[in-house]
């Protein structure tokens, strides 16, 4: 007699078995028959290119990417990188995408980051794809590094400021070796805003949540395309850079 289990005639096969007892484990924890739901993005924001591979003292230029299915108008995150291996030169924000600037494209070397919020007051928003900007960096030191948009926000044109869904942001991963030198200058060019000085500060919370921001610029932007007077912070009749001068200066990022 061997050691293999004879199967009498008339029992239940084991294969039979797993299986019932797989369903029954599947419908306790909920996981059986369940459709899978996947949430559509709405925006998104991503750096071009993903890779590169560089010499010390190199220079090249990445662009700061968005695209949108849907009518948005403010776009805000940070951007980090690897100070030890590479540096910023220039920031060119002058592209079709954002025309105003609640805060102007900044960066520090000294610990790796650049900053950014701008938005569109194009009647209608902006939808499609297109550059928000590009960064001009040089290599500086060996390694490898990456570079890394965070805490990206893009706000929808429906007047109410609410969050577009974004895509999961991806880095853009660079390698540098080797040596040499070189230096440019960064170079802004914002069309002055007329600063308004009143004896009482106006109520510039357009969403009525408490507080003023970049959701009520969101919806600015909506009112300045469409003449709505709720955001005629002067009282003067218009709604121009003198109302949005006073936005600005009540808005917590």
């Amino acid at each position: 007699m061997n050691g293999h289990r004879q199967m009498n005639r008339g029992s239940v096969f084991p294969m039979t078995l797993a299986a019932s007892a797989i369903i029954s484990l599947l419908a306790l924890t909920g996981m059986y028959l369940v459709p899978i739901t996947i949430t559509p993005f709405e925006a998104d924001m991503f750096i071009s290119p993903d890779a590169k591979t560089l010499s010390v003292g190199e220079e090249f230029l990445i662009t700061v990417e968005v695209s949108a299915t849907v009518p948005v108008n403010v776009f805000t995150g940070m951007i980090w990188f690897n100070n030890q291996t590479i540096e910023v030169l220039s920031i060119n924000y002058n592209t079709s995408v954002a025309d105003l600037w609640t805060q102007e494209p900044w960066y520090k070397n000294g610990d790796g980051s650049i900053g950014f919020a701008g938005g569109t007051t194009k009647p209608g928003g902006f939808i499609g794809s297109d550059t928000l900007m590009t960064v001009t960096f040089r290599a500086i030191g060996v390694g490898e590094g990456d570079i890394m948009i965070e805490n990206a926000r893009i706000l929808e044109h429906n007047g109410r400021g609410t969050d577009a869904t974004i895509a999961l942001l991806e880095p853009t991963f660079f390698t540098v070796a080797s040596s040499n030198e070189g230096r440019t200058i960064i170079e802004k060019n914002t069309p002055p805003i007329d600063i308004v000085i009143l004896e009482e500060t106006p109520d510039t919370d357009l969403t009525n949540d408490g507080k003023t921001t970049l959701a009520d610029l969101s919806v600015f932007m909506l009112h300045l395309s469409t003449g709505n007077r709720m955001s005629d912070f002067t009282g003067d009749g218009f709604i121009n850079t003198a109302d949005l001068s006073i936005l600005l200066q009540s808005i917590r990022l």
